[in-house]
């Protein structure tokens, strides 16, 4: 198991690793300087990056498609573009099944109404003039881009003897969730793993100040609230493991896996509390 582990580890730090389900890729030229601190820019990144931490920027065309094409395996990108740059870029990318949508971004709107129209590009969701009008629409979007993503696939055992032509998509699921489940921590192995995730996680969202105070957070008061409290706030326990789920993403399970543990648990001692014949209708969130 070990061996498989690791190989499996090796290959994915060979690609580029994200950590959610959703891109933003912003491109224009004025971007072109690296060391760039124009406080608009950056005021429009801070705001952006409350919504989706993984943020990739470039002052080319050339150099999008390259990274979109080369880069990206399966996460969902959202597409800012300036009029002048959108022109060229938007043809040659709109096809690609992983952009979802397309935000042209510039202070010349009438200049640009003309080629992008939903019409012409039915990915494009408007011409922005303003970058909050941006973030407004790229929530909707995200909204109704996570209802569509696909949950981790799960089996019970009966199935499992009834089948014997059960796609190995399916299997690997269940073996995964064996796995996961298996592992049982004390207080100074759980004080560990959760440790190993806090620090994971400050790396990973290093320029996200908002997620950084909430990561704190969780760090001093994770036990009160209770794990499925945690999992329903819009945060980035949320986005971490349910983007770990879809993708089977080895690494993130690994070490969300005391959370993962302690949430099943939970769920459990819920359901064992519950009549069994009562139909529930459940939903996720907060109230």
């Amino acid at each position: 198991m070990t061996d498989v582990y690791e190989e499996v580890m090796a290959h994915q730090r060979q690609e580029t690793h994200f950590i959610e389900n959703f891109i933003i890729i912003w491109v224009d030229s004025k971007l072109r300087r690296k060391n760039r601190t124009d406080n608009d820019i950056q005021t429009s990144i801070t705001a952006l990056r409350h919504i989706v931490n993984s943020i990739e920027k470039f002052n080319t065309c050339e150099a999008c498609i390259d990274f979109i094409h080369n880069k990206v395996k399966e996460e969902k990108i959202f597409l800012i573009v300036s009029g002048s740059l959108g022109r060229q870029l938007v043809p040659n990318i709109e096809h690609d099944i992983k952009v979802d949508s397309i935000y042209v971004f510039c202070f010349k709107k009438p200049e640009h109404e003309q080629w992008a129209t939903k019409e012409q590009h039915r990915k494009i969701k408007g011409i922005f003039t303003d970058i909050q009008d941006v973030c407004n629409q790229l929530k909707e979007d995200i909204k109704q881009c996570q209802q569509e993503l696909t949950p981790i696939q799960t089996l019970g055992s009966q199935t499992l003897k009834i089948s014997n032509h059960l796609d190995a998509s399916f299997m690997y699921s269940q073996l995964l969730k064996d796995i996961i489940l298996s592992i049982e921590y004390d207080n100074t192995t759980r004080e560990q793993a959760k440790e190993d995730f806090i620090s994971f996680c400050r790396f990973s969202y290093a320029q996200n100040d908002a997620e950084l105070c909430v990561i704190e957070e969780f760090k001093q008061n994770y036990s009160n609230p209770s794990p499925i409290w945690w999992y329903t706030r819009e945060c980035f326990i949320y986005s971490m493991l349910n983007r770990a789920l879809c993708k089977q993403d080895m690494e993130i399970l690994i070490k969300m896996n005391f959370f993962i543990y302690d949430l099943h648990q939970q769920l459990e001692h819920l359901h064992k509390t519950m009549n069994n014949g009562e139909i529930l209708t459940v939903y996720r969130g907060q109230g």
